[in-house]
């Protein structure tokens, strides 16, 4: 009997781009591995951000269960060589290139365990907020002696008693779990649709970092920035747009609205305090893991720094959700 297979939420692909070139040398494919408190560990691509079944949607039809998996292993097939090319240090991408890595981009900010729980989150605070709004409008008698055993008599549940229920939930005595992974998948192949045209109607720069300060990664690896974010709907994304995806120890790739012309790499190394300024910006929305080609003690005490000191990863939705 197998177990269920295990998906990765940030492509190994990818992951391989940060392996340690000390520890290849001597034939062991490995990248570091910082958590919150916890001591610093060499692993496999293969064994971070990895979930079982993390893709599988047992509602949908036999056979159909791992659409969302391979709808991924294409945008990795595709963007493979892209990311090759652009860890040579090649920025000059073809429209079709470009195209092609933008997916794998706008993808990759919805694939991660922090969507998941940001969305599973999401879905239980709308949930209570849908309960405190019954209590406040009157309406818990909608939801009594509805069924034929109570208005058979045979299940006694009270104004009270529904009251009581409905106000645990509300109020989060009572404990719920949003289970529906077929919700949280589309949700997240939708917001990768979304996103992409957006990553790839900005200028794109490919910044190099000394060797003194290389670029590190996280499980939740797509950094979104709107500068001027102005009035908009919630889930669409503004003109200012910009965003940081690291593809190597030595690259990230900086995507912004306001640079003309051609996709370029910097002209110069970027200094080692922006380096460490972006990289604070990209441990703050780490969910749980950060990934890096070097073994240090100053990254691990940043990395219990800044887990420590930023606001919560997983956002509750705001007490007016759904009210005009």
């Amino acid at each position: 009997m197998y177990g269920m297979p295990r998906h990765h939420t940030v492509p190994e692909v990818y992951l391989k781009g940060f392996f340690d070139p000390a520890k290849v040398a001597v034939r062991q494919n490995v990248l570091w591995l910082y958590e919150e408190n916890r001591k610093i560990r060499p692993r496999g691509a293969d064994a971070v951000a990895a979930v079982e079944g993390f893709n599988l949607d047992p509602e949908n039809d036999p056979g159909k269960e791992d659409l969302a998996e391979k709808a991924y292993a294409k945008l990795e097939e595709a963007a493979r060589p892209v990311l090759e090319k652009l860890r040579a240090g090649d920025p000059r991408l073809t429209a079709e290139e470009k195209g092609a890595f933008s997916y794998f981009i706008g993808f990759q900010k919805f694939r991660t365990t922090w969507y998941r729980e940001t969305v599973n989150a999401a879905g239980v605070d709308e949930f209570r907020h849908t309960c405190q709004r019954i209590l406040d409008e009157g309406r818990v008698y909608e939801y009594v002696g509805t069924s034929e055993a109570e208005r058979s008599g045979r299940v006694k549940f009270s104004l009270h008693d529904a009251e009581k229920f409905i106000r645990d939930m509300a109020e989060g005595t009572t404990d719920l779990t949003q289970t529906s992974k077929g919700f949280a998948l589309v949700g997240a192949l939708e917001g990768g649709q979304m996103l992409t045209p957006k990553i790839a109607g900005v200028h794109w720069t490919l910044c190099e970092a000394p060797v003194s300060e290389p670029w590190i990664t996280t499980d939740n690896p797509v950094a979104l920035f709107e500068p001027f974010p102005g009035r908009r709907k919630p889930g669409v994304y503004g003109p200012s747009l910009q965003f940081l995806f690291p593809i190597s120890p030595r690259f990230l790739l900086f995507g912004e609205p306001m640079t003309p012309g051609p996709d370029d790499r910097g002209r110069v190394r970027v200094p080692a305090h922006t380096v460490r300024m972006f990289t604070d910006d990209l441990l703050k929305i780490a969910h749980r893991q950060v990934y890096a080609s070097v073994f240090s003690k100053e990254l691990q005490s940043r990395v219990n720094r800044v887990f420590k000191e930023r606001g919560a990863v997983i956002v509750p939705m705001p007490a007016n959700y759904g009210r005009s």
